[in-house]
């Protein structure tokens, strides 16, 4: 009877096993096909989509592109320069070539259909006839789309020279302000080439997946056929007696299987015997579970710690956890705030062991609110865990644990910072397991700990993240950045900070102080901007000099505190506008040059009275010389000084004006120079233009360059007559000292106490209220064409504002047009006045001895020889420069060689290097019809003491021998503003005459 049972019990089970892995192996198969089948259909659409995606944002970058090129040029510029810009935009565009093998092109064609970027076989044609198979006029759905706001277009390329016809697709974008239609497409072969790819690669993941299906289920029915003949084996076997089994129970856990006993009395005798093992080895197993739970929970949180990737770390935790408490499935849900959608549940971490994975499943990844309303949730929500069946929750969550095989859970709530975090689950799939409470609280301090882990780790994620983010963007600033510490050193510096240093790393300049590596003088401020802000604690900003890097800077620097109020440390940020201000200067030159036409004709007619007074006084003195008549022969002869200083001041303000040189600012008088203007006004203003001045008496003074001063009076004084040329008027010019009104003072960073106001009022109409905000640009002008440039208020307003001045216009349409000039005024004195030396009229009798006189003008030599002869000089006279040469060499009793600048045969500057090789001890001077610009280090070495400006009057002579001879300290004063005191020959003496 026993043996037929466990043959017929061997068979069915066989049976019923092979069945049910066959069932299971079909149904595993068939959702494995469903998932291959789906992948696929997926992937032709998002690659299509990805596809159409691609050739969009590329026509977006083309646009982009146009759309920077526009807007970084002014806005009325001429015609031929936005020809350029476009020129410029198609050229970039033509070579600009996208995807990975860059063939992908970009092209481009007006509303007429003429292509203009593209294919070269087809760039300058009117495509507007061209079809494709199917009758579609290409180009001109392009131009429909275009005007329509863009889109895509499917259609067959028609066979040209090098393109295949194949079936294609584009985006269309527009450019409505050329009229152009751009695009850019893909062939559909391309595409379907991708999909193609991506299907025979999933194809091969579907063959290996169906193998390593196949094999785990011959595997598992194997391991099943032999455990199957194992236990019928044991079925069929005899039990060893009751004896055996009480010997060995005491040590070991031995089992009595009820089932192979005949009779119910020995049956109820085992149950009770094996009840009572069992119980034993139950509260052992407890004990080393919760011993290896342990062990595992230290291991665990070991790898939170140590582990370098974030992810990889949680999952490892996750995966020692889950051999630990005997789970395929551990897993870690993450509760988010969403808005619009309130809170949301997500799956963010999962480890299996031989189970499928949930990660991929979007299900897991927005699990609705609902669930949060459960019973089971409220009671994690309260800090409580929850285990049971797959029934005991609710049906959704009933629903997808049973698609994947779960039989227990256990959940666990995730507590950080006392809110609901999370929840930590483990899934059992191949039996039920029930944990103890001991296990749940470990498991629920690990998930405390977990939690913890992972959100530091982000955190540190998110350090890093905006740490690069602030490095990437601290580089990519164009302008030079130094963050700087109390003492003024180079804490860190930008990439643009490093180039304009001239260094390639940061160690180099690191530590450094900031003047060592970037120093210069400001407008303003003559010290270092950064120290100023040490030292006054407030933002600084000012044009700054360089001449180390010989580079122009607009330097900003900003104090940083600490938290508690104390200072830091300081952010200095260098713009180069070295190109800028080589810009400027070029304009302010170009317009001197076009006043220089209208300035030359009212000096030509001041030169011709000139000459004429000089002519008519000096028949005058010579008829009364002939006559031997001396009554009024010194007033002749005075004339004829006067006429000849007035016209040596005209054409030194000819030449200082038209010169390019830089700002020569000194502490000066305004009156003087607006009276020069307004006299030389007078000459070229029409007669239907009366010039009417109002200057007040001056108390102060101001620092400011005479020249471009004199400019500026010049271009509003024109500026005004040219407006009132056709009808006439009056052109008011007033000068006064004032103060600034309060709305005035709010518009200045740092008013000054008093300035002076200039104001130049004309008839003429005034300025069209449509370009009023215009009149200020460069080369903006409503002059006709040979009238000016426009530069006339652009180089004013520069210099104003060069000046720390500012500028203001009263405009009154169909009355005229007044501009309001400020300059800050100040109570120093003049810091240029020459020592009260020049103010003593002791001549130079026998100071020097003997006087070499070089000049290849005779009328000149006799005049200097008759000069120096009057103050008492021995001289000896030459036109050649080399004969000067011998003259030195045999007559070493020389002490003083006057020498001209412009000779044809030697210049003056070359020749007092030669006799200073000769003579170290020689005193030069160097005499010019022109204003010579030469640094001090060039006549240093040349041993020239003083360049005196033809033509040179006696009493400038004899001042400047008087000034040879002294010996005694002087303070020389240079054009920087700063003094040198010390004895001859440290410093130089350099004359700048002004009209008076």
């Amino acid at each position: 009877m026993q043996i037929k049972i466990s043959r017929y019990f061997l068979r069915l089970l066989t049976v019923t096993v092979l069945l049910a892995v066959t069932l299971i192996g079909s149904l595993w198969f068939w959702d494995t096909y469903q998932v291959y089948r789906r992948d696929i259909d997926e992937i032709r659409t998002s690659s299509i989509r990805q596809q159409r995606r691609e050739l969009k944002q590329q026509v977006a970058f083309a646009l982009k592109y146009i759309s920077f090129m526009q807007h970084k040029s002014p806005k009325n510029i001429p015609l031929k320069e936005k020809e350029r810009i476009k020129s410029e935009i198609l050229n970039w565009l033509q070579h600009y070539r996208w995807d990975k093998n860059n063939r992908n092109y970009i092209f481009i064609g007006n509303y007429d259909g003429v292509l203009l970027a593209g294919p070269p076989e087809v760039i300058g044609k009117n495509m507007l006839g061209v079809t494709d198979i199917h009758g579609v006029h290409i180009v001109r759905e392009f131009i429909r789309l275009a005007q329509n706001g863009g889109g895509y277009l499917q259609y067959v390329m028609p066979k040209f020279k090098n393109i295949r016809p194949m079936t294609k697709i584009s985006y269309i974008g527009s450019v409505p302000e050329y009229h152009w239609f751009i695009g850019t497409g893909r062939y559909i072969d391309d595409i379907k080439a991708v999909i193609a790819a991506r299907k025979q690669q999933l194809k091969k993941e579907f063959i290996s997946h169906i193998l390593q299906i196949c094999l785990l289920f011959l595997l598992l029915s194997t391991l099943i056929l032999i455990i199957i003949f194992i236990v019928s084996r044991r079925v069929r076997s005899n039990l060893e007696p009751f004896v055996s089994f009480f010997h060995q129970a005491s040590s070991n856990f031995v089992q009595i299987q009820e089932d192979k006993l005949n009779f119910d009395e020995f049956r109820l005798l085992a149950g009770d015997a094996n009840a009572m093992l069992r119980e034993r080895d139950k509260i052992q197993r407890i004990l080393r579970r919760q011993e290896n739970l342990l062990n595992a929970l230290t291991r665990a949180g070991h790898q939170l710690l140590s582990g370098a990737d974030p992810e990889h770390a949680v999952t490892g935790a996750l995966a020692i956890l889950g051999k630990a408490c005997s789970a395929e499935r551990v897993y870690l849900f993450e509760i988010e705030e969403e808005k619009g959608s309130g809170k949301t549940v997500k799956l963010r971490y999962e480890w299996t062991d031989n189970v499928s994975s949930r990660l991929d499943d979007p299900r897991f990844q927005h699990i609705s609110q609902t669930l949060l309303k459960s019973r089971w949730a409220a009671k994690l929500r309260q800090g409580h865990a929850v285990q049971g069946s797959v029934d005991d929750f609710s049906g959704e969550v009933a629903d997808l644990s049973r698609e994947y095989g779960v039989k227990t859970i256990l959940l666990l709530p995730v507590i950080y910072r006392g809110r609901f975090w999370g929840v930590l689950g483990c899934d059992t799939c191949k039996e039920p397991v029930h944990w103890p409470s001991n296990s749940i609280q470990s498991l629920q301090s690990f998930a405390s700990t977990l939690c913890t882990a992972i959100m530091q780790r982000r955190s540190e994620q998110e350090a890093t993240r905006i740490r690069d983010q602030w490095v990437t963007t601290f580089n990519s600033i164009k302008d030079a950045i130094f963050l700087l510490d109390t003492d003024n050193r180079i804490v860190n510096a930008n990439a643009e900070a490093l180039r304009i240093a001239g260094v390639n790393d940061l160690a180099e300049i690191q530590g450094k102080n900031l003047p060592n590596i970037l120093h210069g003088k400001g407008t303003r401020f003559k010290a270092c901007l950064a120290e100023l802000t040490l030292e006054q604690g407030i933002p600084l900003s000012d044009e700054v000099h360089s001449s180390k890097l010989d580079k122009f800077f607009f330097s900003s620097s900003f104090p940083v505190y600490h938290q508690e109020g104390k200072l830091a440390g300081v952010i200095y940020i260098a713009r180069d506008v070295t190109r800028e201000k080589n810009m400027e200067q070029q304009l302010i030159q170009a317009r001197k040059m076009e006043a220089l036409g209208t300035l030359a004709g009212g000096i030509a007619h001041d030169f011709n009275n000139i000459l004429a007074a000089i002519m008519g006084f000096s028949e005058l003195a010579l008829v009364k010389l002939q006559h031997k008549e001396t009554v009024g022969l010194d007033d002749d002869i005075n004339q004829i000084l006067r006429a000849g200083k007035r016209a040596k001041e005209l054409i030194a303000q000819l030449l200082a004006f038209s010169r390019n040189q830089e700002s020569r600012k000194a502490i000066i008088k305004g009156e003087p120079i607006l009276e020069e203007t307004i006299h030389m006004l007078g000459a070229f203003v029409p007669a239907n233009i009366q010039v009417v001045t109002q200057l007040s008496p001056e108390t102060r003074t101001i620092f400011a360059d005479p020249t471009a001063l004199h400019q500026v009076f010049m271009n509003l004084g024109s500026n005004g007559a040219q407006a009132m040329k056709d009808k006439g008027g009056r052109l008011l010019i007033t000068l006064e000292e004032t103060t600034l009104s309060r709305e005035q003072q709010q518009r200045i960073s740092d008013p000054a106490a008093s300035y002076l106001h200039i104001v130049f009022s004309d008839q003429g109409g005034g300025v069209d209220p449509r370009i009023v905000d215009k009149i200020y640009d460069p080369f903006f002008t409503t002059k006709e064409v040979g009238e000016g440039t426009g530069m006339g208020l652009a180089a004013v307003h520069g210099i104003i504002e060069d000046h720390d001045g500012f500028m203001e216009l009263e405009n009154k349409p169909g009355v005229g047009a007044t501009f309001h000039a400020y300059l800050p005024q100040t109570t120093k004195t003049d810091t240029q006045q020459i020592a009260s030396v020049l103010d003593q009229q002791n001549p130079a009798t026998r100071t020097f001895k003997l006087v070499l006189i070089v000049d290849d003008e005779a009328m000149l030599l006799a005049m200097y020889k008759d000069m120096f002869s009057l103050l008492g000089c021995d001289t000896l006279t030459t036109p050649d420069p080399n004969n000067a040469l011998e003259l030195l060499k045999n007559n070493p009793e020389i002490d003083l060689l006057c020498t001209d600048y412009d000779m044809p045969k030697m210049n003056g500057l070359e020749l007092a290097r030669q006799c200073h090789i000769l003579r170290q001890d020689l005193p030069i001077l160097l005499n010019s019809g022109l204003n010579v610009d030469i640094d001090e280090k060039t006549l240093q070495n040349a041993g020239i003491k003083n360049i005196l400006t033809k033509p040179v009057a006696l009493q400038e002579l004899q001042k400047t021998l008087l000034l040879l001879t002294e010996r005694k300290k002087y303070f020389f004063y240079h054009k920087t503003g700063r003094r040198r005191n010390g004895p001859w020959p440290v410093g130089f003496l350099f004359y700048h005459h002004l009209p008076p």
